[in-house]
């Protein structure tokens, strides 16, 4: 017990030092990932329009284009609890996707 206890304490700065690469290469993927996709997982929410009844999804959805196309029909512009808008929400996401994909390849064992 006393070997496996003093070989992880003579292995923790290896450990450290992989983590410090791990975190570098998740904030590189992260500032990527926030270019390419920021801003992009905002959309209308025009749910609370349909007890009015005065039109329908296919019209809405041909109608409202932009945010001001939104708010001009009585939208409201949401975004997704998944977004990379920045850098600490990219990092959130990726974290994220990281553990779900742990888990997914756990549940094929």
């Amino acid at each position: 017990m006393r070997i496996a206890i003093v070989s992880l304490i003579k292995s923790l700065p290896n450990i450290i030092n992989l983590q410090i690469i791990k975190l570098f290469v998740l904030c590189l993927f992260g500032i990527f990932f926030k270019t390419l996709f920021g801003g992009r997982f905002q959309n209308c929410s025009y749910k609370h329009l349909h007890a009015s009844g005065s039109l329908s999804d296919h019209q809405l959805k041909a109608l409202i284009e932009t945010k001001w196309d939104c708010f001009n029909y009585g939208g409201e512009w949401i975004n997704s609890d998944f977004k990379f808008d920045n850098i600490w929400d990219s990092l959130i996401g990726l974290f994220f996707v990281q553990f779900s994909t742990l888990n997914m390849t756990d549940l094929d064992k």
